[in-house]
């Protein structure tokens, strides 16, 4: 079983971290996890990218989570992007968890 502070984190930053009175005078974030490191300087403007691209949400990551983390997440993403004619670069693996990455975009996605 997992332990009950990673399913709390899991709700926090897929939910309840949107709805948090702090980011409502933004329209981007960024988010990275504490155990990943950018180890080359980034040399262009993250949120200036979002905004000039219009994406509403972009992400990367590196590491693959146990099947049991995340039954049926991928598959139920790659549905609803079918759904909602959402495309992404590169490319999504419903395979891979979101974990050890950064993610950002616009707040208004995940307004609920």
């Amino acid at each position: 079983p997992w332990h009950m502070d990673y399913l709390h984190m899991n709700r926090f930053f897929t939910l309840n971290m949107f709805k948090h009175p702090i980011l409502e005078k933004y329209d981007v974030y960024f988010r990275i996890d504490t155990d990943l490191f950018i180890k080359k300087k980034v040399d262009f403007d993250l949120f200036g990218e979002v905004v000039r691209r219009n994406a509403e949400f972009v992400y990367w990551n590196d590491v693959t989570e146990p099947e049991g983390c995340v039954h049926g997440l991928g598959d139920a993403v790659k549905t609803y992007m079918k759904e909602n004619n959402f495309e992404t670069i590169p490319k999504f693996n419903p395979r891979q968890a979101y974990h050890g990455c950064f993610g950002g975009g616009k707040l208004s996605f995940f307004s609920i």
